[in-house]
């Protein structure tokens, strides 16, 4: 995907600077919005004309789209996981459940792993911060969520990406702002407001002038270094590899 849209990038880079070489000032693309009413006529609502440097701008805002989309999808089979690690952990110690689930399931003593992964599956409002929070009283999660190598806390990521997922879904990556977005994510760890870290955090994940309400998930690019590379963070990349590090935790635990 990454190299589709750079090579398109590149192509329209091209086509805008031969334009600007030939003194064309005129739009790139002219379009004319139609559909066919329920008579089979066209009917025109809306004309439009896009700039060279429009159609990079929409080109970006696409990509970013697709990342966001990714993402979504990632987290929904994350939760799909947490879902069946919660099964398993009640086949290895049916207290780790609560009460409510438990109930709900009826009898359970002697069942299978399979059975309980079934049944998990089956309850409501199983979400993958919730399966989380239980699965904590498990030896050595919380204490690796929060200390561990990748220098982040796993229990906030898993809050971050839960609530960009929703807002991807329902709202198409918008939020009211950054600095709200922060806040949903202290409340939802138990915060009476968000740390410097979280802020810091979540602020990697805005972008700034009119993107600075959107979910950004694009490459970003720091300053060369002394070597003469240019080095990028690959957002969508950090994100996936925390989920999966919290995935591999959790199995090596179970």
């Amino acid at each position: 995907m990454k190299s589709l849209v750079l090579r398109e990038f590149a192509h329209r880079t091209e086509q805008r600077n031969r334009a600007n070489e030939a003194g064309i000032r005129a739009a790139a693309v002219m379009l004319s919005l139609s559909f066919r009413d329920t008579s089979s006529q066209h009917v025109f609502y809306d004309h439009r004309e896009q700039s060279h440097d429009e159609l990079l701008s929409a080109l970006v805002v696409s990509h970013n789209r697709q990342y966001q989309w990714l993402l979504a999808e990632v987290f929904e089979h994350f939760e799909d996981f947490m879902t069946d690690a919660y099964g398993c952990a009640g086949a290895i110690d049916s207290t780790i459940w609560s009460s409510k689930d438990l109930t709900s399931i009826g009898g359970h003593a002697g069942m299978p792993t399979s059975w309980w992964i079934e049944k998990a599956r089956g309850l409501r409002g199983m979400k993958a911060t919730v399966a989380a929070s239980r699965l904590r009283a498990f030896p050595g999660i919380s204490q690796v969520e929060s200390r561990n190598a990748l220098a982040v806390d796993l229990k906030v990521v898993l809050f971050l990406v839960e609530r960009m997922r929703h807002l991807i879904v329902h709202r198409r990556g918008q939020a009211s702002s950054a600095d709200d977005f922060a806040e949903g994510i202290a409340r939802d760890a138990g915060l009476a407001a968000p740390t410097q870290e979280i802020r810091d955090l979540v602020g990697q994940y805005f972008g700034n002038g009119r993107l600075n309400t959107t979910i950004h998930l694009l490459d970003h690019q720091l300053l060369p270094s002394d070597d003469g590379f240019n080095w990028h963070v690959e957002k969508f990349d950090q994100l996936l590899g925390w989920l999966l590090a919290y995935a591999h935790m959790v199995s090596a635990r179970l």
